[in-house]
């Protein structure tokens, strides 16, 4: 079970950071994000979760608005992945976690 809560703090932190490095080309190259190489490999590694909010979220969305959405998505799990492995982790004792 441990195992599966660090896989999930992975898979979200990695996603999290993906989204973060989108938002930070897009303010760097502006229009021409679309072409440029890292942002189109970020958009890939993102867009599961962006198109998860895009089907389960609300209708009327922008693309900026689902981007915000996911990542509130993911800080959501980030967080629950992380009280869940502490709980564990204070339950079996720290020494077993390492």
């Amino acid at each position: 079970m441990l195992t599966l809560l660090v896989l999930v703090k992975l898979c979200a932190e990695v996603a999290l950071l993906a989204l973060a490095g989108q938002w930070v080309l897009a303010l760097l190259v502006g229009a021409r994000r679309e072409g440029n190489l890292m942002y189109g490999l970020l958009r890939v590694v993102s867009s599961p979760v962006v198109r998860l909010v895009d089907r389960w979220g609300p209708s009327g969305l922008t693309a900026r608005g689902r981007g915000a959405m996911a990542a509130v998505l993911l800080c959501v799990l980030w967080l629950a992945a992380t009280a869940g492995k502490v709980w564990m982790c204070l339950d079996v004792g720290v020494s077993s976690c390492r």
